[in-house]
C-alpha cells in the first residue's frame, strides 16, 4: 500500500522530458505484469491521480545488444493498456544511462498492438 501511495504522489522525474524528446527508440518486451495492474485489475474503475510506475522489460535496440531495465510508464498506460508479460511495446531510452527507459505508446496503441498479438 505504501508503494502505491508513493507512486501516486511522486513528482515526475526530470529525465523523462529529455528521454521523450531525445531518447533512442527501441522495442521492449514486458517481462512481468506490473503488480499495480494486478492489484487494480477487475475493479470498477480507477479515478485517482495518474502516477509513475516501473515495469521490468527487455529492451531490444536496433544497434545495441538487448538489455533488461525497469521501464517507467504512467499507471493509466499500464492499467488501461493492459500491459502483460510477453507484450511488445515502443520505448525510448537514454543511451548514456540504460536504467532510463520510457514507454511511449499511448493506451490506444497498446490496445491495438494487444489485439494483433
Amino acid at each position: 500500500m505504501l508503494k502505491l501511495f508513493k507512486m501516486m504522489f511522486r513528482p515526475t522525474p526530470r529525465w523523462i522530458t529529455t528521454v521523450q524528446t531525445t531518447g533512442n527508440p527501441a522495442i521492449a518486451v514486458v517481462l512481468a505484469t506490473p503488480k499495480e495492474v494486478e492489484t487494480l485489475q477487475g475493479g470498477v474503475g480507477y479515478e485517482g491521480r495518474d502516477g509513475w510506475i516501473e515495469v521490468p522489460v527487455q529492451v531490444r535496440p536496433a544497434a545495441v545488444a538487448p538489455f533488461e531495465a525497469g521501464m517507467t510508464c504512467k499507471l493509466s498506460q499500464a492499467l488501461f493498456g493492459r500491459l502483460t508479460a510477453g507484450m511488445q511495446v515502443n520505448v525510448r531510452y537514454d543511451p548514456t544511462n540504460l536504467d532510463r527507459v520510457l514507454l511511449v505508446d499511448d493506451v490506444h496503441t497498446l490496445l491495438r498492438s494487444r489485439a494483433k498479438q
